[in-house]
C-alpha cells in the first residue's frame, strides 16, 4: 500500500478541547509489566478502542463488500500509566480522503496526557484486499465526523479529574510522603527507628 494511498499520519494533540468523542478503559492488573507500568503495546490496544468507539463497527453503515484496514499507526509515549487507573482516549477524524481516514487521538488520566496517536485507515475490498475507493455512505459518515471537528471548541468534553489516592492499593495508600513528619522511637536493640509523626496524613483510630 502506498504512502499516497494511505495517507499522511500525525499524532493528535495533546490538549483535550481538541477532542469532541471519549472512550473510557479501565487499566487491569494484567495491563502492566514489570516495572508496573502499562505495556506499550497495550497503550496501542486502548487506542483502537478509542478508535472503535468512534461507531465504525456499529453507526458507521455497512458496505458489505469493503473493509477498513488499519494502514499506519504512530505512537509517541509521553508519561508512564500506573496501576490502578481509569484512562479515557479522545479521538477525532482530522481528514478523509478517496480511500483512507486519518485519525488524530489522545489518552488522558486525569487532565495530563499520556500518550498521543496519529492513524491512518484505509478502505479494502474483502474480496481482492485492494484498496479502494469509499463506499458513498461510509464517507458519508467519515466526512459528517470530519465536519464536527472543524470548529473546535472550549466546551468540548474533559477528562475527569484523577482518581482519589483510595483508589491506590494499600500498600501505596499507606505509604508516608517525603514531606511528612518523622519521628525516632528506640528499638529493643538501642537502634533509633522512623515512623510518622502523630497526626499524620496515616494515622488510624
Amino acid at each position: 500500500m502506498s504512502r499516497r494511498t494511505a495517507g499522511t499520519c500525525e499524532v493528535g494533540s495533546t490538549d483535550s478541547a481538541h477532542y469532541r468523542r471519549w472512550t473510557e478503559e479501565r487499566v487491569r492488573f494484567n495491563d502492566v509489566d514489570m516495572q508496573g507500568h502499562v505495556n506499550n503495546a497495550v497503550i496501542q490496544t486502548y487506542f483502537e478502542v478509542g478508535r472503535i468507539g468512534l461507531g465504525l463497527l456499529g453507526e458507521c453503515p455497512p458496505e458489505p463488500d469493503l473493509g477498513l484496514v488499519l494502514a499506519q499507526i504512530l505512537i509517541q509515549y509521553l508519561a508512564p500509566i500506573p496501576w490502578p487507573a481509569l484512562v479515557r482516549i479522545g479521538t477525532r477524524v482530522a481528514a478523509v480522503s478517496e480511500r483512507s481516514c486519518t485519525m488524530q487521538q489522545a489518552l488522558f488520566l486525569g487532565p495530563r496526557c499520556m500518550a498521543v496517536r496519529g492513524a491512518v485507515v484505509v478502505s479494502i475490498e474483502l474480496l481482492s484486499g485492494k484498496a479502494v475507493a469509499h463506499g458513498q455512505r461510509r464517507r458519508t459518515y467519515l466526512e459528517s465526523l470530519h465536519r464536527s471537528e472543524a470548529v473546535i471548541s472550549r466546551d468540548a468534553p474533559m477528562p475527569p479529574k484523577a482518581p482519589p489516592a483510595s483508589s491506590a492499593p494499600t500498600a501505596v495508600r499507606n505509604r508516608p510522603s517525603a514531606s511528612q513528619p518523622r519521628r525516632r522511637i528506640a528499638s529493643p536493640s538501642g537502634s533509633g527507628e522512623a515512623e510518622p509523626a502523630a497526626g499524620g496524613a496515616n494515622r488510624t483510630g
